[in-house]
């Protein structure tokens, strides 16, 4: 399995150890997924979407 080794900036150790949580998920996916989630990412757009509805989203999906 290849992998790669990246630099996550974090404030503290709790702060590191939820950003590697979240990458490990993410990594996880199939590639199709984590590409849409990469675009939701990169989109201020997106990311004020997600921000403003976040409560109806997290309750819709859970």
């Amino acid at each position: 399995m290849a992998q790669i080794t990246i630099e996550v900036p974090a404030a503290n150790a709790m702060e590191l150890a939820q950003r590697e949580k979240t990458l490990k998920a993410v990594a996880a996916l199939p590639l199709e997924d984590s590409e849409r989630i990469c675009k939701l990412a990169e989109s201020k757009k997106a990311l004020a979407g997600l921000k403003k509805h976040w409560k109806m989203l997290t309750a819709m999906f859970g």
